[in-house]
């Protein structure tokens, strides 16, 4: 009786086991972490190198935001820009996301906000990543 037991439980445990094993299997490679996924990379001349440059720019950001005639944004607005902005790009506005989808710049510009850009500066004889204001 105790050895159709122990091998009622084997016939079910190893078939448990492989089951197991596989899932693990399948969860690491789900969630491993693929460095071509979103590659962001800069420039040669890029404007963002170290947390004080960061800061220098995000200074230039929130007064721009701040006093601008057209744009008059609250503190909070400004906040939550310079938030944003930060993570999709360090607030280094020559970043480049060349992981698929090619975004650029401080709010990573694609499609047709990217050809805007890049109209909006050769039309007032800027640089498309430049800080300066028109």
């Amino acid at each position: 009786m105790q050895k159709k037991i122990i091998m009622a439980s084997l016939g079910l445990g190893v078939p448990l086991l492989l089951i197991s094993c596989l899932l693990l299997l399948i969860t690491f490679i789900a969630s491993s972490d693929d460095d071509n996924d979103c590659a962001v990379t800069t420039e040669t001349s890029s404007n963002v190198v170290t947390s004080a440059d960061m800061n220098k720019n995000a200074k230039t950001i929130y007064q721009f935001l701040r006093t601008n005639k057209d744009v008059k944004a609250t503190p909070q607005a400004a906040a939550g820009i310079l938030g944003v902005w930060q993570f999709e790009s360090q607030l280094n506005p020559s970043v480049k996301n060349t992981g698929g989808s090619g975004a650029t710049g401080l709010a990573q510009w694609m499609s047709n906000r990217y050809d805007n850009l890049m109209s909006f500066a050769a039309k007032n004889n800027k640089k498309w990543n430049s800080l300066e204001r028109v």
